[in-house]
């Protein structure tokens, strides 16, 4: 059976440190030996590299790399059957791998997934993708705490097709969520890398025979999907036109794509591609300065590029980009706001990929004096707020901090929270009712309104009190009943921020109290 190339996809969040060199330094060679596609993850700044085809053998052996030491060091064999062509990424400090092929192995292709752990260093089988038929050739990433896997192509005792879903894979449960499906088509051996919380997808073929004879279908189209929104936007095509097994990675806002079969040349290919997610444009690096071949593997750990291994070599090789990016803490992303209430809100958002020491959120009122701060972990993506003002609009923001940086604000959506509905109050203290009504006209209002009230006849005189949603009186009168009937006008407009406060009326017999909403 012919020999299909895998593709590893690593996440990376803003804020690596290099020097503009455009460069590349070779390291040691892969300690696995020579193998078309291998599978692979970065992880707690190592990298891990298994599985893979050499010599009509299906492999299973899996390797760990450490920059540090410049050292690989084999680990427990893969969990599944041997294959090829699977997917790689990582969540947390777990990693996973899954699907690809084996053709002496039913059902040839396969839709499995195994974490890996690296301080036990053992495999466990987490939940298949809900297929009736595996892939090869697909491509496998993670967005903060998800993983995706899609495209791809089955390979068997049927027909050969492609795939243009894509599947998003939740540790917690052990689930799988289909998603929107590719805009551009059905394609295996598509590459792709992932900035800002979005995913960036190209390139790849589509292959199927029928009886009016093989179609293939080459594309240089490039694609953002946004996990969010569930939506693909379509990007600058791949400049150097149509390509198929390209190797993916991303530093800081960039993106790249090395290497590949070009379609028009027919031939293997070297070159680096840059795509800037800011001007949506490719831009031309130095080669890279292994051997020239379609599905080579990278990996990025502690933002530094690697790549190389699949093919006629075993040579891995680091890239120094062109860019200096300034050494920074990592930041959250896809800020959002879960559920409001009318004095609380829960704030969500994804977590980065790289480790921070915490988190700092603060909400405050946009027309009150009424701040909330909140420190939580670096594992926590939601925080509930309470105590807030009903009926008040809020904005929020967070940033991130490390042991030796803080980064920037994220600002959050704004929201307001609902509004309470009723201004009745009731007490036990009424001389003659248990109910005492107090009314309060116009509510809500602009810090002017008039207050009723009936009273025990026998009561000579009443305070009217208000006060913020703090407890601090702010505002009090003295005001006499008459028959009964207590009213009384307060002008308070321009001397009160917009927001809810309490009224209370004492009396030598109880109090009445209920709330004010100023707009």
């Amino acid at each position: 059976m012919k020999t299909h190339i895998g593709l590893l996809l690593m996440l990376l969040t803003p804020g690596m440190f290099a020097v503009a060199q455009d460069s590349w330094v070779q390291k040691a060679d892969f300690g696995g030996g020579v193998r078309t596609g291998a599978s692979g993850f970065s992880l707690n700044e190592k990298g891990y590299v298994g599985t893979g085809f050499y010599d009509g053998q299906w492999l299973k052996d899996f390797w760990e790399y450490d920059p540090a030491t410049n050292v690989w060091t084999q680990k427990a064999d893969f969990g599944g059957v041997p294959r090829e062509g699977g997917v790689g990424f990582s969540i947390g400090d777990k990693g996973y791998l899954g699907t690809g092929e084996n053709g002496d192995e039913w059902p040839f292709t396969f839709r499995d997934l195994w974490e890996y752990d690296p301080l036990a260093n053992e495999w466990v089988r987490k939940a298949d993708i809900p297929l009736s038929r595996g892939r090869y050739a697909a491509i496998g990433l993670a967005i903060g705490n998800k993983g995706y896997v899609g495209f791809g192509s089955y390979f068997g005792e049927y027909d050969p097709f492609c795939w243009d879903d894509l599947w998003e894979f939740d540790p917690v449960p052990n689930a799988w969520t289909s998603k929107s499906r590719l805009i551009g088509g059905a394609r295996r051996h598509a590459s792709g890398f992932v900035v800002g919380g979005k995913m960036y997808v190209g390139t790849g073929n589509f292959f199927d025979e029928t009886s009016s004879g093989t179609i293939m279908l080459n594309y240089k189209d490039f694609w953002q999907y946004d996990p969010i929104a569930n939506a693909w936007t379509r990007k600058a095509d791949f400049t150097p036109g149509e390509r198929t097994h390209t190797c993916g990675f991303a530093l800081s806002e960039s993106g790249f794509f090395s290497g590949g079969y070009d379609v028009a040349s027919a031939t293997r290919k070297k070159d680096v591609w840059e795509y800037s997610t800011v001007a949506d444009e490719w831009i031309q690096r130095n080669d890279f300065p292994g051997t020239g071949n379609y599905g080579l593997l990278a990996l990025v750990i502690n933002k530094t590029a690697y790549m190389g291994i699949n093919g006629p070599e075993k040579d891995f090789w680091q890239y120094t980009p062109s860019i200096a990016v300034q050494d920074t803490c990592a930041t959250p992303y896809a800020l959002q706001t879960i559920h409001v209430a009318d004095t609380a809100v829960l704030l969500g958002w994804s977590l980065p990929e790289d480790t921070v020491n915490g988190y700092r959120i603060r909400c405050e009122a946009v027309y009150a004096n009424d701040v909330h701060k909140r420190t939580v972990a670096s594992n926590t993506s939601r925080v509930l707020i309470h105590g807030l003002l009903p009926g008040t609009t809020y904005k929020w923001k967070m940033k991130s901090f490390c042991a030796a940086h803080t980064a920037a604000w994220i600002i959050g959506p704004a929201f307001t929270t609902k509004r309470v509905q009723s201004f009745s109050a009731n007490t036990s203290n009424d001389l003659h009712t248990a109910t005492n009504v107090v009314s309060v006209t116009p509510n809500p209002c602009n810090g002017n309104f008039i207050v009723t009230l009936h009273l025990p006849q026998q009561i000579q005189q009443a305070e009217v009190c208000l006060y913020s949603a703090a407890g601090i009186k702010i505002w009090q009168q003295k005001a006499v009943p008459v028959a009964g009937l207590l009213t009384a006008g307060i002008n308070l407009a321009g001397n009160v921020v917009p927001g809810v406060y309490m009224l209370k009326i004492n009396h030598n017999n109880g109090s009445v109290k209920c709330r004010v909403v100023v707009e």
